[in-house]
């Protein structure tokens, strides 16, 4: 499958080929056909966020790591 994913941050997203997950239990795969970017999504791209005192926290920091896929708001269709 393809993925246009954050690599590096605050630079291009990159297409990269990944392999397809195998759904795992009550799991479902999801053949995606559209994905919204929220602000969370910017966020994560940027590197940070600001915090309740305006201070930047860094994804890293707060356990994000990269590569990363940016996306959480699909709609698509259910293929398993």
């Amino acid at each position: 499958m393809k993925a246009a994913r954050i690599v590096k941050v605050d630079e291009p997203l990159q297409v990269q080929e990944l392999q397809t997950p195998k759904p795992k239990g009550s799991q479902i795969l999801i053949k995606v056909q559209s994905s919204g970017v929220c602000h969370s999504d910017v966020h994560v791209w940027e590197g940070y966020y600001e915090g309740i005192d305006g201070q930047p926290l860094r994804t890293t920091d707060r356990g994000v790591k990269y590569p990363l896929t940016p996306g959480h708001e699909i709609a698509g269709i259910v293929v398993h």
